[in-house]
């Protein structure tokens, strides 16, 4: 008899399967932790342990991150301007915490034609062979006829970058689309990779999980940039050395570029300590906590921004938004400056 079997059984039991690295006390950081919350990345240098662990969810979107990475891993090289991958990249400012960290890539210079001609080979495998997506392997030939374009007949070399490649769900993506720089935390990562190598422009590269839309993001070497990046190591060090636990996160956040109240995504809802800082069993408690709030603050907020009145319950969400936002009135401001669109809907938001 036929044994039954279930690839979805295999499959997501396999992610649920990825071990956590195992934590340990440490006197440096990790590039990938410089301006994240100052309390999530002390907890991890005293090595305490983690209350939460990622879902079989998040371990399947690091995952295809990773995939994500490889194909760019694959046109950057297919295109012959390629110069480092996964370079370690170690760097200490004078009386602070050293930070570690291994860059994605270092891509640009002189097309290297030898180099394009390697991934010759991979392109009959996964392309051929495999039948992977096509589009790729054309991206790829896209790119290596664009870069010796630019080269032109003398093979001038192109700008040298440092690129970070990140992948998004589709909200965060769009959210991205309108923000004027990378998320904080990655480019000050940016920055440590650019001191560290002593070049002058880094790009966070950021692709959609949704439909694998890509969108760049320049890091530069500047003044303002090491003063970021100073700044944090210099506030964590203080923290690190007197034993002194940093201040929670706030549970919601404001995001200025959108105008909009949000649930506090990286700094509580993924936190290894969710439990331990917050409260929280799990990232669905903290979700159904924070959400009905950020949203009655966000009708309510256009509402004001749009000068309609003020129910009761609008005062009543008004005076808990307070709480956490004591400069509401500046906000309602800011969105009236960038003409945020106003409640459509006349009735009192609930």
């Amino acid at each position: 008899m036929a044994k039954k079997w279930s690839l979805m059984d295999i499959w997501n039991g396999a992610f649920q399967q990825i071990p956590d690295e195992p934590i340990k006390s440490r006197s440096y950081l990790y590039a990938s932790e410089l301006g994240t919350p100052f309390i999530e990345a002390f907890l991890k240098m005293k090595g305490t342990p983690f209350t939460n662990t990622f879902s079989g969810t998040n371990r399947c979107k690091m995952e295809v991150g990773k995939l994500m990475e490889s194909i760019v891993r694959f046109v950057l090289k297919r295109a012959g301007i390629m110069k480092a991958a996964q370079k370690t990249v170690d760097h200490q400012i004078s009386g602070l915490l050293e930070v570690h960290g291994r860059l994605d890539f270092i891509a640009g210079g002189a097309v290297d034609l030898q180099q394009a001609e390697t991934c010759t080979s991979v392109i009959k495998i996964l392309f051929q062979d495999l039948e992977y997506p096509p589009i790729f392997a054309w991206i790829a030939d896209q790119t290596l006829n664009y870069a010796r374009k630019l080269a032109g007949r003398s093979n001038e070399p192109l700008e040298l970058y440092v690129m970070e490649v990140k992948s998004l769900s589709d909200f965060v993506y769009r959210m991205l689309e309108q923000a004027v720089r990378a998320m904080n935390f990655h480019h000050v990562q940016v920055y440590h990779y650019l001191l560290g190598e002593n070049m002058k422009i880094g790009k966070v590269t950021y692709i959609s999980r949704e439909d694998a839309r890509l969108m760049e993001k320049t890091v530069p070497n500047n003044k303002e940039s090491h003063r970021e990046y100073e700044n944090w190591i210099t506030e964590i060090t203080d923290y690190y050395r007197s034993n002194t636990r940093p201040p929670l996160e706030p549970l919601m956040v404001f995001n200025e570029d959108t105008c909009s109240f949000n649930k506090n995504t990286i700094g509580v809802e993924w936190s290894k300590y969710l439990k331990l800082l917050y409260g929280f069993e799990t990232g669905q408690d903290y979700r159904n906590y924070a959400m009905p709030k950020v949203e009655s603050w966000n009708r309510v907020y256009k509402r004001c921004v749009g000068c309609q009145n003020m129910t009761a319950a609008n005062k009543e969400h008004i005076a808990e938004a307070k709480k956490l936002f004591p400069d509401w009135d500046r906000l309602v401001d800011l969105g009236k400056l960038k003409g945020v669109t106003r409640e459509e809907n006349q009735e009192a938001a609930a």
